[in-house]
């Protein structure tokens, strides 16, 4: 048959139940590797107990025998050995500031100096943009990120509506 574990991303160790850390899958559909391609394989199939595993680069949990997918592992920013997922930064201005567009919000890793960040970008209406400084915006932003997740943003941009791009599902594009 075939088999889901989650295991940490970077030490490899398979996690307990109610732990987030990469899905791994194994079983008879599952390769054993890519096709004269060692150095792609061995990042993409791990062996643990006697079987090939296939690193999905998805991110989820186990409770109670079901498999719960949270994310993307790309996706996850990691600040100062937090992980940190795109989507929660992203809920909570939602939230918390609501002159911001719902669902045109991007949060993304930035680099600095060799350490990664947090960076923000928003679409806020014309209508908006008028009569609030962007100055002001910018601020309230940094501080409701730095008070959920005990970090401020690096980088803070203020769109226009439509300039975050969309997939063909009109989900937000991420890469």
């Amino acid at each position: 048959g075939h088999g889901v574990l989650i295991a940490d991303p970077v030490t490899l160790h398979v996690l307990a139940e109610n732990s987030i850390g990469e899905v791994w899958a194994s079983g008879p559909s599952i390769a054993h590797g890519y096709w004269r391609n060692p150095e792609a394989s061995a990042k993409t199939f791990v062996q643990h107990d006697g079987q090939t595993w296939l690193r999905t680069g998805d991110l989820g949990f186990q409770r109670h025998g079901e498999l719960y997918i949270t994310g993307r592992l790309k996706d996850m920013l990691i600040v100062r050995g937090h992980n940190l997922y795109p989507q929660d930064i992203e809920k909570v201005i939602e939230r918390e500031v609501d002159v911001v567009r719902k669902g045109r919000i991007a949060a993304f890793a930035v680099n600095q100096d060799g350490s990664e960040g947090i960076g923000i970008a928003a679409e806020v209406s014309r209508s908006v943009q008028k009569i609030l400084p962007a100055e002001a915006l910018i601020k309230l932003i940094r501080q409701t990120v730095a008070e959920a997740f005990q970090e401020a943003p690096s980088v803070v941009v203020l769109l226009n509506p439509g300039a975050l791009p969309k997939t063909s599902s009109g989900k937000l594009q991420r890469s």
